[in-house]
């Protein structure tokens, strides 16, 4: 693609152009084939494989709780009954 480019007449610029967007469009397809398969494989092995499920949700049950917190006086907050308030 590159030679192509290095001539620099407009027939062969708009053949470099062209082979551009279709590289990009293939890009696109790929991307989305293995998002898909990913999803796929979650589908399969997640709901399955009870282990693996419980050790995703426990994962992102760890990532998401809130364990301190800034109160209105700039302290942080540890407890949970402070946290809860």
């Amino acid at each position: 693609m590159e030679r192509t480019k290095d001539k620099g007449d407009a027939s062969n610029m708009s053949r470099f152009q062209e082979a551009q967007q279709q590289h990009a469009k293939v890009l696109i397809q790929e991307e989305a084939f293995w998002r898909q398969r990913a999803k796929m494989h979650w589908l399969k092995d997640g709901d399955l494989n009870t282990k693996f499920f419980h050790m995703s949700a426990t994962a992102r049950a760890k990532v998401k709780k809130i364990e301190k917190l800034m109160n209105d006086e700039n302290e942080i907050v540890t407890e949970q009954q402070n946290l809860e308030e």
